[in-house]
């Protein structure tokens, strides 16, 4: 096992280095729907051909007992033993295509770690706030609602999900610490629109989904790799500025249920307590005083 540093420690140890050295440590990676990883060395990871044909197969047999099942609500029937074997197959297909989906997270996320580099810079996404449903529109002169994209977004929303990018930021944050290595997310705002090479912005720059073409300079390359190049370039520009500040962890707090806590029988020393909820301070120690009144 190698002797994990301090992140403070291996960023500044990362500061110190010359330039080259710098960019041989830092890899910048961007996360799509069409291509799930690109890398800033212009390689990509993606689904095998085996996992995209079994996500398939999966998913049309799920469909298949999906409307199976439908059909047999709208016909009212009972729900017998057919109709829950039907439900205990779809929720197989489910589970499955979610098992392969992690298994991609896991086996990307392991080529990531074991690469020569010690910092991965990824961006920071706001997922749940990203597969928001869109609000309602309502026209305020006739009442009526008006088309606002959910169907679109719908299928947006669940593109993304699928993809899983929270899982695989998770299981490559856990895997690069335990080889002595960090895993740092920044904004990533025009991140898309921004020219590697001479960093001209503009919307323009984005000729379709994989094509990047500078308006300024005529850089040409990929959108996802010209993304996951600049998020390096911008990370190693505030590392050496000293403008990167590491984010604050905060402590999770493990809380006791209220409504289970107020239904849980203890038992102490042949004596049956019954504790009310102990959300409130108050409560809470009346239910100490009661614990210490016990008999020993």
């Amino acid at each position: 096992m190698p002797t994990i540093r301090a992140e403070h420690t291996l960023l500044e140890q990362l500061q110190q280095s010359p330039a080259a050295l710098q960019e041989a440590r830092v890899l910048g990676i961007d996360m799509g729907i069409k291509e799930p990883i690109c890398l800033s060395t212009g390689k990509a990871l993606h689904f095998t051909p085996e996992e995209l044909k079994a996500i398939q197969r999966k998913a049309a047999r799920r469909l298949r007992y999906q409307k199976k099942l439908s059909r047999q609500q709208r016909q009212n029937q009972e729900r017998g033993k057919n109709y829950q074997k039907v439900k205990a197959k779809l929720a197989d297909k489910h589970a499955q295509i979610a098992n392969i989906r992690k298994n991609m997270a896991h086996r990307a996320s392991k080529i990531l770690a074991e690469t020569a580099t010690e910092v991965i810079v990824c961006e920071k996404l706001a997922i749940r706030n990203m597969t928001k449903r869109p609000k309602a529109k309502q026209d305020p002169k006739t009442q009526q609602w008006l088309r606002n994209g959910a169907s679109a977004k719908a299928a947006l929303n669940k593109s993304i999900l699928e993809v899983g990018w929270g899982r695989l930021q998770n299981y490559l944050d856990y895997k690069l610490r335990e080889r002595d290595k960090l895993l740092v997310k920044i904004s990533p705002k025009h991140s898309s629109q921004e020219c590697f090479a001479c960093g001209h912005i503009a919307s323009e720059n984005r000729k379709t989904q994989a094509v990047f073409h500078c308006l300024q300079c005529h850089h040409c390359d990929n959108a996802d790799i010209n993304a996951a190049k600049v998020l390096k370039k911008r990370f190693i520009t505030s590392l050496n500025a000293g403008k990167f500040v590491l984010p604050t962890k905060t402590v999770k707090k493990i809380a006791v249920r209220k409504q289970k806590a107020a239904r849980m029988a203890v038992s102490v020393c042949g004596a049956d307590l019954r504790p009310v909820s102990i959300g409130s301070g108050n409560e809470a120690e009346t239910f100490k005083n009661d614990l210490r009144s016990l008999p020993l």
